[in-house]
C-alpha cells in the first residue's frame, strides 16, 4: 500500500518550508531555555534542552541539504519531484524561488553558529571542536553551492551576501568558543610564557672563569620578597577594619570574583599555583561572611560556565564587538532591502517565510545584545572605577553604579541551591513498581531508573553553608606550609574524632577506604536520625551540660575548647542543627557515590560493590518486617546483636558493611546527644572536603551544566582559603650574584 499522491504533493511542496521553521523555531527555544539548566535541576526540562540542541544542528543541516536538492531539481524539469511540485501548483522550478532559496541558505549558516547561551549541551562537546570546523567548511560550501546555482540573483543579491557574512561569523564563533572550551585549548589560554629561570650556565661559567684568573670570586643568593613580605597584598583595601565586615554589593561581589576566576579557574586544568597566589586569596576569604564567600564561588562558578558551555570565552573582545556590529548591521540592512525589494513572481508563502527568517534573525540578535550588555563582565567594565580600589566605596557610588546594583540584584541565580538526597535504607525499603523495575532491568536499565526515582533535592540551608565554611576557616588557620596543608586535605574524619576525644572509640570506622567509610557513616548517620526518639531527645538536651555521663573523652575528661575544639559544655542547645545536617550531608554524599561515581572515581575503589552488597544483605533482612514500619526496621536493626565482628563471622567475600555500620550506631549511641551529632557532623564535613580536593576538575566542571554542586563550592572554598595541593610555587627566583672581592 503506497503513500496517497496528495500527501506526497503536499509534503514536496512543503518539507523545505517545515524544516527552515523549524531551525528557527529551535533557536528561539534554544537561546531562552539554555540558561535555566545551569540553575535548575530539573530532570524534566534537561532531555528537553538536549533534544532541542542536537536537532537544531540536525535540522539546519538538513534543511541545506534540501536547499541543494532542489536545485537540481530545478535543472532537471523531467524530474518526477519536480513534476509533483509544479502539478501542485508550486512554483519552485522557477527563477525567482531559486532566488529565494538562495536567500535562504545563509540563514541556516546562522542557525548552525547558534544562540550565545549554549555552544555545548555537555563538556565532551567542547573536544568536537575539530568536528564542528570541518562542519563548518562543509556547511558554507553546501550554502556557497545553493548560492551559486541560484545565482545571478537580481534582486536579492546584496542582501544575501550580507547574511552570508553574518551567517559565517556566528558558525565560526561557536567553533572558536568549542576550541577554546576544550581542555587542549581552556589550558593553552591560562598557561604562562615558558619561564627558564635565570641563566644558570652563563653565571657559572663567568664563576669558574673568575677563579681560573686567580680572582677570589663566589655568589650570593638572596631570596626574592614574596608579595606578603612587601606589603602588596591585593586586598589589603578590600577589606572592612570592623569585626563585622559589611556584606558585599552585587556588583563588589561579580567584580572581585573575575579577579579570583582569572587565577583560580586553572583548577579546572590542573595547574599549580604559587603561594602568593594562595596568600592573597587567603587573606581576603578570611575577612568575608560566609554567605559572601558562597556568592564570590557562585559567581565564579557562572564564569566558569560561561566559559565552557556558552560563547563568553569568544563574544567579550574587542575583534568580536566589532564583528558584532557589523553582522548587526548586515542582518538590518538585509531586512530594510528586502522590504524595498519588488517581490513580483514571488510565492506569498514563501515571501512570508523569508520575513520570519529576517525578523528572526533580527529579534534573536536584539536578544543576543540585550543578554550581552546586561552580562557580568559588562556590568563589571561599566562600573569600573578610575581609582586603584577594585570597588568603590559607598560614599563615593553614582548613579549609574547603583542602576546596575539595581539590575545585577534583580537577575535569577546562577546555581540551583540545592543539593541531591539518595537513602540506601529507603530504597532497599521500597516495594512499588515491582514490574517496571523488572522490565527495565532486562533491559539493563535498572540503575537508571532507581537513580531518577530515589533522588530527591533539598535546598542548601544557610546554615549548612555557615557551618561548613566555619570547619574550613578552621583548618585554613593550622594551614602553614606544604607538608601541612597536605596533612589536612587527607582527613576524613581522623581529625574530627581526634579534637573530640574519642579517635580509639570510632577511629576503626574511618580507617578503612573511603568509600566503606562513607556507607558506614551513611547507615549509623540514618539509624540514628531516625530511631532516636523525641523523649530521648530532649532528655539529652536538658542534661547535655551535666557532668554525668558515662562516655568521656579520651585524656582525663578535659574538656576545655583549646584541647577538644568540640568541649560538651561549650555547645548550645540551638546547635541542635546539627542532627539535621549530618543528615542532608550523609544522603549527599552517599548520592555522589552511588549516582555520581565519575565525581568519586579516585577515591571511590569498589564502593559500588559495596554498595550493592549491603543492599542485598539490607533487602535480605527486610522481608522479615513486612508489617514494620521504617523507623521500626531501623530499630530492630540497631537490636541485632554485634558482639562479634560481621567479617569474623561472615567471612570477606561479601563486601556488605550493614551490620559495620549497626556497631557504629551503637557506639555512636553512647555520646551526649548534641555532642553526638557536632561529632558526626564534622565527619560529614572533614569527608566532604575530602571528596572535593580528591574529585578531579574535569568531572567538578561537569556539573556546572546540570544546576551545579555543593561539593564544587567546597572544593573552590578550599582553593580560596589556602586547602589545596595546588599550591606549589613556594618562592620566586633566587636573586644571585657574582662578587668578586678586591
Amino acid at each position: 500500500m503506497g503513500i496517497p499522491q496528495t500527501a506526497k504533493k503536499l509534503w514536496n511542496e512543503w518539507d523545505i518550508r517545515l524544516f527552515i521553521l523549524s531551525s528557527l523555531f529551535l533557536q528561539v527555544l534554544l537561546i531562552f531555555l539554555a540558561p535555566i539548566r545551569k540553575r535548575k535541576l530539573s530532570r524534566q526540562l534537561s532531555p528537553f534542552i538536549w533534544a532541542f540542541y542536537l536537532l537544531a544542528d540536525w535540522v539546519a543541516a538538513f534543511s541545506l541539504g534540501l536547499l541543494s536538492d532542489s536545485q537540481n531539481d530545478n535543472d532537471n524539469c523531467g524530474a518526477i519531484a519536480n513534476k509533483i511540485r509544479r502539478s501542485a501548483g508550486h512554483l519552485i522550478g522557477n527563477n525567482t524561488n531559486k532566488e529565494l532559496q538562495g536567500f535562504w541558505a545563509p540563514f541556516l549558516l546562522l542557525h548552525l553558529g547558534g544562540p550565545d547561551t549554549i555552544t555545548a549541551f555537555a563538556l565532551e562537546d567542547n573536544e568536537l571542536w575539530l568536528r564542528h570546523l570541518l562542519g563548518l567548511l562543509f556547511e558554507l560550501a553546501m550554502a556557497v553551492y545553493v548560492f551559486s546555482r541560484a545565482f545571478p540573483m537580481e534582486r536579492l543579491l546584496f542582501p544575501t551576501l550580507l547574511m552570508f557574512f553574518a551567517g559565517t561569523v556566528k558558525y565560526g564563533e561557536r567553533t572558536r568558543a568549542l576550541y577554546l572550551a576544550s581542555m587542549d585549548g581552556f589550558r593553552d589560554s591560562m598557561l604562562r610564557k615558558p619561564d627558564p629561570g635565570p641563566n644558570y650556565a652563563k653565571l657559572m661559567n663567568e664563576l669558574t672563569s673568575k677563579i681560573e684568573a686567580g680572582l677570589p670570586a663566589d655568589i650570593k643568593i638572596k631570596e626574592e620578597l614574596n608579595k606578603e613580605e612587601l606589603n602588596t597584598t591585593l586586598t589589603v583595601t578590600d577589606d572592612d577594619d570592623g569585626p563585622e565586615p559589611r556584606r558585599l554589593t552585587d556588583i563588589e561581589v561579580i567584580t572581585k570574583a573575575h579577579q579570583l576566576v582569572e587565577k583560580f579557574k586553572g583548577l579546572i586544568a590542573n595547574l599549580i599555583f604559587s603561594f602568593n597566589d594562595r596568600n592573597d586569596s587567603q587573606a581576603y576569604f578570611k575577612k568575608r561572611t560566609p554567605e559572601d564567600a558562597f556568592r564570590i564561588v557562585e559567581a565564579e562558578l557562572n564564569f566558569i560556565y560561561e566559559v565552557l558551555y556558552t560563547k563568553g570565552a569568544v563574544v567579550h573582545t574587542r575583534t568580536v564587538y566589532v564583528l558584532r556590529a557589523f553582522c548587526s548591521c548586515a542582518i538590518l540592512a538585509s531586512l530594510i532591502l528586502f522590504v524595498f525589494t519588488k517581490k513580483h513572481n514571488y510565492d506569498r508563502i514563501d515571501i512570508g517565510i523569508t520575513y520570519a527568517l529576517l525578523g528572526g534573525a533580527a529579534g534573536l540578535d536584539v536578544v543576543a545584545l540585550i543578554m550581552l550588555a546586561l552580562s557580568d563582565i559588562a556590568i563589571i567594565s561599566y562600573t569600573k572605577p578610575s581609582e586603584t580600589r577594585f570597588v568603590q566605596p559607598p560614599e563615593t557610588k553614582s548613579i549609574s553604579f547603583d542602576i546596575f546594583e539595581k539590575i545585577q540584584s534583580s537577575k535569577n541565580p546562577r546555581w540551583s541551591d540545592s543539593m541531591a538526597q539518595y537513602n540506601l535504607i529507603d530504597y532497599c525499603l521500597t516495594r512499588s513498581l515491582r514490574c517496571v523495575t523488572w522490565t527495565v532491568s532486562k533491559l539493563g536499565l535498572r540503575d537508571l531508573l532507581d537513580h531518577y526515582l530515589y533522588t530527591s533535592y533539598t535546598p542548601v540551608d544557610p546554615k549548612l553553608k555557615e557551618f561548613i565554611y566555619s570547619e574550613l576557616m578552621k583548618k585554613s588557620k593550622r594551614a602553614k606550609d606544604a607538608r601541612s596543608i597536605k596533612m589536612l586535605c587527607s582527613y576524613r574524619g581522623s581529625s574530627a574524632l581526634e579534637e573530640s576525644g574519642f579517635q580509639s572509640m570510632l577511629g576503626w570506622s574511618i580507617e578503612a577506604e573511603f568509600d566503606e567509610s562513607l556507607l558506614l557513616w551513611h547507615i549509623a548517620t540514618d539509624i540514628c536520625y531516625n530511631v532516636d526518639n523525641s523523649n530521648n531527645h530532649d532528655k539529652d538536651t536538658a542534661t547535655n551540660n551535666t557532668s554525668n555521663s558515662d562516655i568521656k573523652p579520651e585524656g582525663g575528661g578535659n574538656t576545655n575548647e583549646q584541647n577538644t575544639g568540640y568541649p560538651t559544655d561549650t555547645i548550645k542547645p540551638e546547635e541542635g542543627n546539627h542532627r539535621e545536617m549530618s543528615k542532608k550531608l550523609s544522603e549527599y554524599m552517599l548520592y555522589l557515590l552511588v549516582v555520581q561515581p565519575s565525581m568519586m572515581s579516585s577515591m571511590a575503589g569498589i564502593g559500588l560493590i559495596r554498595y550493592r552488597d549491603t543492599c542485598a544483605e539490607a533487602k535480605m533482612f527486610f522481608p522479615i518486617q513486612k508489617s514494620k514500619t521504617k523507623e521500626q526496621v531501623r530499630k530492630m536493626l540497631k537490636e541485632v546483636n554485634t558482639n562479634y565482628k560481621p567479617k569474623d563471622v561472615k567471612g570477606d567475600r561479601s563486601k556488605s558493611v550493614l551490620f559495620d555500620a549497626v556497631r557504629l550506631a551503637k557506639d555512636l549511641d553512647k555520646l551526649p546527644e548534641l555532642r553526638k551529632w557536632n561529632i558526626i557532623c564534622v565527619v560529614w564535613v572533614e569527608m566532604l572536603s575530602y571528596a572535593a580536593s580528591h574529585c578531579r576538575g574535569h568531572a567538578h566542571a561537569a556539573r556546572l551544566s546540570k544546576g551545579g554542586e555543593l561539593l564544587m563550592f567546597v572544593w573552590f572554598l578550599m582553593a580560596h582559603l589556602g586547602l589545596g595541593e595546588q599550591f606549589c610555587i613556594e618562592a620566586g627566583h633566587a636573586r644571585a650574584k657574582l662578587i668578586v672581592e678586591k
